[in-house]
C-alpha cells in the first residue's frame, strides 16, 4: 500500500485522475452548456474566432480568406450550414490534433506527464477550441507541411512531388492565418541552410530562400493584401442569403471580418503594449510577468521526460537537443510573442506542439549558436539542485499559467490548480 502512495504511482494517479477530470469538465460541461449550444440556437457569428472563419475572396484576395470562401461554397452549392460546418471543422480537428499528439509522443516514447497542462487540456482546449478558433486545424496543415519537407530533404524516388506537396500545404497554412507563417517556415530554411551541401554562404543562402519561395511569396502577398474596410463589407454582405435565411437578418458584422480594416502600424503597437509595456496588479510591466512564464515554460518542456509514468517513456530523452529545438521555435515565434498577437497562450501552445513535433521526427542537426545554448541549458538544470528536483518540477507543473490575452483575473484557470477551482466553481451552479 505505501509503495502505491508514493513516488511516480503518486503521480501517475494524480495525473490519470486530473486528465479524467478536465477532460469531463471540457466536454460535459464546458463545450456542451455553454458554447456548443450557444452555437447552435444563437448567433455566435459576433465574437471573434467564429467570424474570421467568415473571411473570403468575395472582395479580392485577402488574408485567411481561404477557409471562408470554401464555408460558403459548401454553403452556396449544397446547403450546407455555415456555423455548423464551423463547429465540426473546429472539434474534428482538434480531436485529430489531439490522437495524433498522443500517437507520435508514444511512438518517440515522449513522456505524456504535460500533456494536459502546458501543452494541450490546461492551456488550449479549455480556453481555445471554445471560441471556435482554427489554431487545431492550422497546426495539422503545418504537421503535415514539415513532415512533407523531410521526405523531401531526403531524397527519396518520389522527392519532386513531396516538395510539390509540400509547398502546397504550406501555402494553405499561410492561407489559413498567415502568422502561422513563423510557425515553421524560420525553421524549415534553418534546417536546410545548416544541413546544406552546397559550398559557399551565398549558394547556400540564394538554395535555402529559393526551396521555400512558394510560401515566402504567398506571405509576401497576404501581408499585401490584408484586407481594408470595404472588402470586409463586401465579405460580411456576401453571407447575406445565409443570414437571412438562418436569422431572418443580417447580423452585425463580426470582429473577425471588422479587423481586415485596421491599421498594420496601431495593431503591432497595440500589441506590444498590452504584451509588454501595461501594468499587472502590482507589477509595474507586464514583462516583467512574462520573463517567469517563459523560462519556467521552457523550464517544462526541455526536461519533459523527467516525470515517466509509463513503460515506453524513454528514459534517455536528448535534452540538450530538445532545447536546441525549443530555443530555435522560440526565435521563429518572436515576432508573433511581441506584435502579431496578444493572445500569448496561443503561442505558447504552437511553440510548444511545433517544437515536440520537430523533435520527435527530425533527426539531431547542429545548429550554430542554438545547439550550444541547448547543450548549456541541460547542464544549468542537471547541475541545479532545485531544478533538477523532480518534485519541484511537478510544483511547477501544476501551478504555472499562462494567460491567452491582456493577463485577465481569470489567468489562473489555465494551471492545473486553476481548473481544479473552475471544476468546483461549475459543479456549485448545479447544486
Amino acid at each position: 500500500m505505501k509503495n502505491i502512495i508514493k513516488g511516480k504511482n503518486l503521480i501517475k494517479i494524480l495525473f490519470i485522475a486530473y486528465s479524467v477530470i478536465v477532460s469531463l469538465q471540457f466536454l460535459l460541461i464546458y463545450v456542451i452548456r455553454d458554447r456548443f449550444i450557444r452555437a447552435i440556437y444563437e448567433s455566435p457569428f459576433r465574437h471573434w474566432g467564429f467570424s474570421d472563419w467568415l473571411i473570403n475572396y468575395q472582395g479580392g484576395f485577402v488574408r485567411r480568406g481561404l477557409w471562408g470562401e470554401f464555408l460558403l461554397f459548401l454553403y452556396n452549392n449544397f446547403g450546407i450550414d455555415i456555423g455548423h460546418a464551423i463547429i465540426f471543422i473546429v472539434i474534428a480537428s482538434t480531436v485529430a490534433l489531439i490522437l495524433f499528439t498522443i500517437y507520435f509522443f508514444k511512438k518517440k516514447g515522449v513522456s505524456f506527464f504535460l500533456l494536459p497542462n502546458i501543452l494541450l487540456l490546461g492551456i488550449f482546449a479549455m480556453h481555445d477550441i471554445t471560441s471556435f478558433r482554427r489554431d487545431a486545424l492550422m497546426l495539422l496543415l503545418i504537421f503535415a507541411a514539415l513532415y512533407l519537407y523531410k521526405k523531401w530533404q531526403e531524397g527519396q524516388k518520389n522527392s519532386l512531388l513531396y516538395y510539390i506537396l509540400m509547398s502546397i500545404t504550406g501555402i494553405a497554412v499561410v492561407l489559413t492565418h498567415e502568422a502561422s507563417f513563423f510557425c515553421f517556415v524560420p525553421f524549415i530554411m534553418f534546417h536546410y541552410f545548416c544541413s546544406c551541401e552546397s559550398k559557399g554562404f551565398v549558394k547556400r543562402v540564394i538554395k535555402t530562400i529559393s526551396i521555400s519561395l512558394p510560401v515566402i511569396a504567398t506571405m509576401g502577398v497576404a501581408c499585401i493584401f490584408k484586407g481594408n474596410e470595404d472588402i470586409a463589407n463586401t465579405i460580411w454582405n456576401s453571407y447575406a442569403p445565409y443570414f437571412s435565411e438562418r436569422f431572418g437578418e443580417i447580423l452585425p458584422m463580426g470582429y473577425g471580418v471588422s479587423a481586415l480594416a485596421w491599421s498594420a502600424e496601431s495593431t503591432l503597437k497595440d500589441h506590444f503594449i498590452l504584451n509588454y509595456v501595461l501594468k499587472v496588479s502590482f507589477i509595474p510591466h507586464r514583462i516583467y510577468a512574462w520573463i517567469p512564464i517563459y523560462f519556467f515554460a521552457f523550464y517544462l518542456m526541455s526536461n519533459v521526460n523527467k516525470i515517466r509514468m509509463f513503460k515506453y517513456e524513454n528514459p534517455c530523452i536528448d535534452n540538450a537537443h530538445l532545447a536546441t529545438v525549443l530555443a530555435i521555435q522560440f526565435v521563429g515565434l518572436l515576432p508573433m510573442f511581441t506584435v502579431l498577437s496578444c493572445d500569448i497562450g496561443r503561442i505558447v501552445m504552437y511553440w510548444s506542439f511545433s517544437s515536440f513535433f520537430i523533435f520527435a521526427f527530425f533527426d539531431k542537426t547542429e545548429f550554430p549558436v542554438f545547439s550550444k545554448f541547448g547543450h548549456r541549458a541541460k547542464l544549468f538544470f542537471d547541475n541545479n539542485r532545485l531544478l533538477s528536483n523532480k518534485w519541484f518540477y511537478f510544483l511547477i507543473s501544476i501551478t504555472i499559467f499562462v494567460p491567452f490575452c491582456h493577463f485577465p483575473p481569470e489567468a489562473i484557470y489555465s494551471s492545473v490548480i486553476g481548473n481544479l477551482v473552475k471544476l468546483v466553481q461549475y459543479a456549485a451552479t448545479f447544486i
